[in-house]
């Protein structure tokens, strides 16, 4: 089978979005998923730009199929956190702009700290407001569990779905992530139980803490039963790969990836 593969831009933060475009059209990419940190886009970008990076992306048949950006909402600093809310109401009403259904987001680091029920709280508070503002525009809000965040399981991340009563969150399984907590990226996805809404195809090792975003095909993930899965739930969106610690040669690590999914068969 052959799967929608995009790439998440966030590889290329220390490349101008035209370079990162120019390079993932030239190499077989269908899709984007822009990060909303700042490098290519921000939340307070205007009509102008936000037309620009369209009208871009269009040009290279290049799809923009989510935005993401990662932000604290776990953190004691009351100001910081109030600023993140506002950075990420703007992302949701930047995904209206752009046509798009669906941002990626996660809860904040924990830092080597123990979770604290403060944090859950803060959390919660965080997502209720944004999940009111998305529910309002119609967009979608992804969570990602992660390993070294407060967020960081499939049953979490169930748990907060249920407790929150906001029908607007659903979430992303990253493969570097199942393999970090020691489960099959299938297993992981399962876990989800429904929820699945947004991939992020990367590899990873067993027993390497913490873990790495590994180029797929040189780690543990196995492609096959991970495409086969998904084919199996009829999840027909992107695919994004996010390879965020090849920064130094972004362009290098997506045509070894495509070179892998081509010859596996899942990438025309």
């Amino acid at each position: 089978m052959t799967v929608k593969i995009g790439f998440f831009s966030n590889a290329f933060k220390h490349y101008s979005l035209e370079y990162a475009v120019d390079c993932l059209s030239s190499l077989g990419y269908v899709g984007l998923e822009l990060w909303c940190k700042g490098q290519h886009v921000t939340p307070y970008d205007g009509p102008e730009r936000t037309a620009y990076v369209k009208g871009l992306a269009a040009s290279k048949g290049l799809e923009i199929y989510g935005l993401s950006a990662h932000l604290d909402f776990i953190t004691d600093n009351s100001e910081m956190r109030e600023e993140n809310i506002r950075r990420f109401k703007k992302v949701i009403d930047l995904a209206s702009a752009y046509g798009v259904r669906k941002v990626q987001t996660a809860s904040g680091y924990l830092h080597g700290r123990e979770p604290e029920e403060w944090m859950w709280d803060n959390f919660r508070d965080s997502m209720e407001r944004v999940g009111e503002h998305a529910r309002e525009r119609g967009i979608t809000i992804n969570i990602e569990p992660e390993p070294e965040k407060l967020l960081r399981t499939p049953e979490q991340l169930l748990r907060f779905i249920d407790e929150i009563g906001i029908p607007v969150f659903k979430g992303v399984a990253d493969l570097s992530h199942a393999i970090a907590l020691d489960m099959t990226p299938v297993e992981y996805m399962e876990r989800m139980e429904g929820h699945l809404n947004h991939v992020h195809v990367d590899d990873g090792r067993y027993g390497q803490h913490p873990h790495r975003h590994l180029i797929p095909g040189e780690g543990d993930v196995d492609y096959h039963e991970v495409f086969e899965y998904l084919e199996s739930i009829k999840y027909h969106d992107h695919v994004s790969v996010e390879l965020n610690q090849h920064t130094e040669h972004p362009c290098e690590a997506a045509k070894k990836t495509m070179d892998f999914l081509r010859k596996e068969g899942f990438a025309e």
